[in-house]
C-alpha cells in the first residue's frame, strides 16, 4: 500500500504512526473467558442485562453468525439491528444505520463491514463476540482497532470486551494483545455485580 501511495501521489506528506499509538488508550480493553461457544451468549445476555450502557455494538466473524444472533436477541425480547455486506442492499443498510444513529435501536449486530469509517458518538461498548481474524483465519490487530475505535469517539470513553471460549481464541487475542504490547485485563466470569461496578467506572 505504501508502494502505491508513492505511485498515485509522490509528492504527499507521509505521516508514520507507531503502533502502540494506536492503543486508544481512553478505551478500557477487558476479555471474557467463556466456557464454549453456548457459555458466549449466556455471558452477552448477562452483560446486557447488568450494565447501564448507552449504545453498544457487537461484532462477529462471519454472516450467519450475525444472523443467528440477531434472531436469538430478538426472541429474547432485546431490540436488535443487523448489518452485513452479503445480502444486504445499500438502502437497506442505511435505513439499519439511521435506526441505529436515532437510537431507535440500542444494539448493533455486525461483521466487519462497519470496522472502520462510521462514527456514532454514542457508543460506549463494544463487544467482540468473535475475535478478529483475517481472511486466511489469523489474528487480525488492524481489524481489532478499528473495531474497538468504534467505542470512546472523539475523547469519549469506552469499553471493549472480548470474548474467547478456547485454547485458539485465548492465543489468537493474546496475539492481538502481544501486537499492541497491551495488557487485556480479564473480567470474573462469575461475578457480574465486580463486572458491573468496573464496566460503570470506566465510562465515567
Amino acid at each position: 500500500t505504501r508502494k502505491f501511495s508513492k505511485v498515485v501521489a509522490p509528492n504527499a506528506v507521509e505521516i508514520m504512526v507507531k503502533t502502540e499509538e494506536l492503543s486508544l488508550d481512553g478505551i478500557k480493553q477487558y476479555f471474557m473467558d467463556c466456557k464454549d461457544e453456548a457459555d458466549k451468549y449466556k455471558a452477552l445476555t448477562e452483560i446486557f442485562s447488568l450494565l447501564e450502557i448507552g449504545q453498544s455494538i457487537i461484532f462477529v466473524h462471519t454472516v450467519a453468525t450475525a444472523k443467528l444472533l440477531a434472531n436469538r436477541m430478538r426472541t429474547d425480547g432485546y431490540t436488535v439491528s443487523l448489518l452485513h455486506g452479503k445480502d444486504m442492499q445499500p438502502e437497506e443498510r442505511d435505513r439499519v444505520m439511521a435506526d441505529f444513529r436515532s437510537n431507535k435501536t440500542s444494539v448493533l449486530i455486525t461483521t466487519n463491514v462497519l470496522a472502520r469509517g462510521i462514527d456514532v458518538l454514542s457508543v460506549t461498548l463494544v463487544i467482540n463476540f468473535d475475535v478478529p481474524l483475517t481472511r486466511h483465519n489469523k489474528p487480525d490487530p488492524e481489524t481489532y482497532i478499528h473495531r474497538i475505535g468504534r467505542s470512546g469517539r472523539f475523547g469519549r470513553k469506552g469499553v471493549a470486551i472480548n470474548f474467547v471460549h478456547n485454547d485458539i481464541s485465548r492465543r489468537q487475542l493474546g496475539a492481538i494483545a502481544d501486537h499492541f504490547k497491551k495488557n487485556i485485563v480479564a473480567l470474573p466470569r462469575d461475578d457480574f455485580e465486580k463486572i458491573q461496578a468496573l464496566v460503570q467506572a470506566d465510562l465515567k
